[in-house]
């Protein structure tokens, strides 16, 4: 591993020295870790080039994205006639929303968990509050949604209550779940009567 040196433009004058271990890890510097050094030499007269690169490259990306995104059908259908559209482009007035599924898939998990601890600390006090004098308790000895996430199953555009002010859509949602769900009901004479819940399932729309 070498010293960088860096030298003055015009005279070759040495200005100063970094240390390898100022810029390597100590994995590198031991040789347990492959390093690839690139060099990128700065312009003498203009130092802020590189960045000023970067700058108007994220703008033209941005306008264009910003382009593409005030786009509608029609235009697409303008620009890129039928017949050289993809094998995966089709305009219906149903979409799928699997990318929104693999997402809630991925959280699902953490809003099971949530969403249990949730419906405990709600419900409980309710069924206390309500509970009849001949039962002692009622409590959830199990509750859990499960590990099947909901899926959205289509997202439809409704045109003829869309406008230039908003976008009128019809969502649906459906979830055929393997929750499981045991309230224990006790009584004051010492008999136990779990109810059980599972296996819940809906679709609805909004």
């Amino acid at each position: 591993m070498a010293t960088l040196g860096f030298f003055d433009a015009d005279s070759l004058r040495l200005r100063c020295r970094i240390a390898p271990s100022a810029y390597f890890s100590p994995a590198a510097l031991s040789g347990k870790q492959f390093v690839y050094l690139v060099v990128v030499a700065a312009h003498p007269v203009e130092p802020y080039q590189f960045a000023n690169v970067r700058s108007k490259h994220r703008s033209d990306l941005a306008k264009t994205i910003a382009e593409f995104a005030r786009m509608t059908v029609e235009d697409s259908r303008k620009l890129l006639p039928s017949k050289f559209y993809p094998s995966w482009v089709v305009f219906t007035k149903r979409q799928k929303l699997n990318w929104l599924n693999t997402q809630l898939r991925r959280i699902w998990p953490h809003v099971d968990e949530a969403a249990s601890e949730l419906i405990r600390t709600i419900v409980e006090p309710i069924l206390e509050q309500y509970r009849l004098i001949i039962l002692s308790s009622l409590t959830f000895s199990k509750l859990t949604l499960g590990t099947v996430a909901p899926q959205f199953t289509g997202v439809t555009i409704v045109e003829e209550h869309s406008g230039p002010d908003g976008v009128t859509m019809d969502l649906e949602i459906q979830w055929d779940g393997n929750s499981n769900i045991v309230l224990d009901i006790k009584t004051r004479v010492g008999v136990g009567l779990p109810v059980r819940v599972k296996d819940i399932g809906f679709t609805w729309g909004f």
